[in-house]
């Protein structure tokens, strides 16, 4: 009587012995993978390449951007941009984020969707409103022969944690 318990017993722990090594398959591939992705962006931002090939903080787009060339970008973008950095950001804080790449982007995006409304009507006014898709043609690498200014606020806007 006690002999099928024993084979009962034997059996769940084989298919038990099973189902883990499937499972712990799945998660190992996983995790192997998700290695692969973290390694691969720690490279990508380490090199210099991809989406991490520039820094871009608000002072170098001033340095430039604020010439005797570029004065509708300095005036109506760039300059409202350094403003709302500023006033939004510790002094304390500014140098932290433009070390760091990706908060420095973020900050940059920010910037530009506070100004944005701004900065289209100030170069409206100046008859000037191409100057707006050559700056994110320029700045953040977008083919604006495919969006307009309102879609890129609107992505930027999904992008941004509230």
């Amino acid at each position: 009587m006690e002999d099928y318990r024993i084979w009962i017993v034997i059996g769940g722990i084989v298919i038990l012995f099973l189902i883990l090594k499937y499972v712990l398959k799945k998660v190992t591939a996983l995790i192997i993978v998700g290695l692969a992705i973290i390694s691969l962006g720690s490279g990508m931002y380490i090199l210099n390449i991809g989406p991490f090939k520039q820094s871009i903080n608000v002072y170098e787009l001033y340095n430039q951007f604020c010439d005797e060339e570029n004065d509708n970008k300095c005036e109506c973008i760039v300059n409202p941009m350094v403003v709302d950095f500023e006033t939004r950001i510790s002094e304390e804080k500014r140098e932290a984020i433009n070390n760091d790449k990706i908060k420095s982007f973020m900050e940059v995006s920010k910037s530009f969707k506070n100004i944005l409304p701004k900065a289209k009507n100030c170069l409206l006014q100046r008859g000037a409103e191409s100057e707006m898709t050559d700056f994110i043609s320029e700045v953040f690498e977008i083919d604006m022969s495919t969006f307009t200014v309102d879609q890129i606020k609107n992505d930027l806007d999904s992008l941004m944690v509230k």
